[in-house]
Order: structure tokens, then sequence, then C-alpha cells
């Protein structure tokens, strides 16, 4: 890869400033562009095509917040992969409608913030030479059933959801069909990529599935997939691992 084009969305000058200097320390970094503007930002993502935004959530005299900036730009360049920067942490759960690649608290930590640019241009590396995603959609679950075997594209798995007082799992697919198994969930797992996380004891979530994630008591948590009425649980014990997992791999 020739180098990446940088977006910068910050209505802060000294943060934006700060934050222009440490993404230009990457040297795969090719052009940053930044703006204190969300209709701006908007604009140049879709002029320049960026392969990176990094978005600041609150802006302040502005019609939009950083999350909607987001979906606009997402609609005019599908492939770009955001790192969201904010002083509120509530905001991780929200975000996820556009799949952040990180998600940075305020004060930005300068390790963390270079950490995330070069993992995610690595991630890009991968991504365009094929690697990454050759090897996501190859893979397979495969399920014993009497007088047959079933193969499971993984790209094509929401969760898996143990059958609560039975030795059962169920695999949830996109298309809305349901594969029984006795397998025990604990084996499945090791079976599955990195996109699948454990969020409950009884659930595992295909990450690049998830549309969003509600509370709904006591910090327990329902996720939501896209082009799915489908819902799983997240458990608050799982919470951070989870936000740490779809930070990678979303």
């Amino acid at each position: 890869m020739g180098g990446v084009v940088v977006l910068i969305l910050e209505d802060e000058p000294y943060t934006k400033k700060y934050v222009k200097n440490l993404v230009s320390q990457n040297k795969m970094v090719k052009e940053i562009y930044d703006t204190e503007s969300s209709r701006e930002a908007v604009e140049m993502a879709e002029k320049v095509q960026p392969d990176i935004a990094l978005i600041d959530i609150e802006l302040t005299d502005q019609r939009m917040n950083g999350l909607e900036t987001a979906q606009l730009i997402k609609q005019v360049n599908p492939e770009i992969e955001f790192i969201f920067v904010t002083a509120y942490s509530e905001y991780a759960l929200q975000s996820f409608s556009v799949h952040p690649f990180d998600y940075l608290v305020k004060p930005i930590d300068e390790d963390k913030l270079l950490n995330s640019i070069k993992m995610l241009i690595e991630r890009l590396n991968l991504n365009r030479n094929g690697s990454e995603s050759n090897k996501e959609a190859n893979a397979r679950l495969i399920i014993e059933e009497p007088k047959k075997m079933l193969f499971i594209p993984l790209e094509n798995i929401l969760f898996l959801e143990k059958q609560k007082n039975k030795n059962q799992v169920l695999i949830h697919i996109q298309d809305g069909k349901i594969y029984e198994t006795t397998k025990r969930l604990s084996d499945l797992e090791e079976e599955l990529t990195d996109s699948f996380v454990r969020t409950h004891r009884s659930y595992i979530v295909n990450v690049n599935k998830v549309l969003k994630v509600m509370e709904i008591y006591d910090r327990s948590y329902e996720i939501e997939f896209r082009e799915s009425n489908k819902k799983a649980l997240l458990s608050r014990y799982k919470l951070e691992e989870f936000q740490e997992q779809v930070a990678i791999d979303s």
C-alpha cells in the first residue's frame, strides 16, 4: 500500500493540532486533511476518499455531532475506517452503527493513539492484500448430524446460543435459519475466528454483524444485529472485552 489518507474532525484547535502531529509521525500516512466543521468533513470524505477518519463526538455549535457525521461519511465513503475521540465513555455503545476501529477517551493518551493508528494501517494493508478477507470468507463451522455434515460459512453466522437446561446450542444464521448441535459452546468457540467473542455464558457473537447495543437493566445489555430482528445478550462482566474486540474487528 502506497500510503493512507487521514481525515481529522475536531473543533478544538489545540486538540486538532495535537492529533495531527501524532498522526503525522506514522510514515505510512501520506496525507492529512483536518477541519472543525462536520459539514466540511462530509464534503472532504466524498471528495478525497480518505482511508481513516478521526472524529471527535462532541462538536459544539454544530448541527450534527460526530456520530451523526460519521454515519453520513459512511454513505459517501463506505470503505472508510473510524477512530472516535470523546470526553465521555458512554458514547462507546452508541458508536457500533458505524463499526469504529477504536474509541479513545480524552485526554488523549499519546501511546494509545499512535498504537491505534499503527494497528489500523496494518489491518488496511491486510485487507487490501486480500489476506484477512479471504481467510474469513473461506472459514467454516463443521456440524455433524446423523448421516450428514453441515459446513456453515462463518461470515453467515450472527451468533451462537446455548439453550437453557439443554445440552444443545443454536446457531443463528443471517438469513433466519437456525441450526442445532449437541457440541458444547466452549468447543465451538475454539473453532471460530477472532471475529467471534463470548458476550455471555450462553452466547457467542459475530462482531461483524453487530448493529448496536442497548442497556436493558442493571448494566445488562442486549445486542441487535444488522438486517435481522434477532437479539443476543451481553453481560456486564463481558462488556469491556466486547468493546475491545469490536474496536479491533469491526
